[in-house]
């Protein structure tokens, strides 16, 4: 079986509600890289969870001491305007807001948002509008 030996985790939104946020089981026969960082952990329920083979820490400092990653991730409630309703626009106030890295591969959002709007681009998949926003003609 073909497994990831390079992830990058970057610019996303973590909710963990239930369990383990994130969950690396290295295997002692293959060397990876992880990557992670500008990514927004949001645990409403109670302490995050994040496990690293038989380590197991509950908060984002602790993650980053274990890991050496996510150095400019933050935690906190993204403020989604409507998730229930699978609306994961940002709402302002959010810690997602121009926090996150400009990666090439992903210059617009899910809309057809130019990325970024503000200084950097958001974390998550949807750019924050205070203002009319540029769009990509597909044409």
């Amino acid at each position: 079986m073909n497994r990831p030996t390079n992830i990058r985790i970057l610019n996303n939104i973590i909710a963990e509600t239930r369990g383990t946020a994130i969950l690396i089981q290295p295997s002692p026969q293959q060397k990876y890289i992880i990557v992670s960082n500008y990514n927004l952990f949001f645990y409403p329920k109670g302490g995050l969870v994040l496990e690293h083979g038989k380590n197991k820490v509950t908060s984002l400092e602790a993650w980053r001491q274990l890991t050496g990653n996510d150095s400019r991730s933050v935690a906190g409630n993204p403020k989604w305007v409507d998730p229930g309703k699978g609306d994961f626009h940002l709402q302002p106030g959010s810690k997602a807001i121009a926090t996150g890295l400009l990666l090439p591969a992903f210059l617009v959002d899910f809309d057809g948002i130019v990325r970024p709007q503000g200084k950097s681009p958001c974390i998550g998949p949807f750019e924050y509008r205070s203002k009319i926003p540029q769009i990509v003609n597909p044409d």
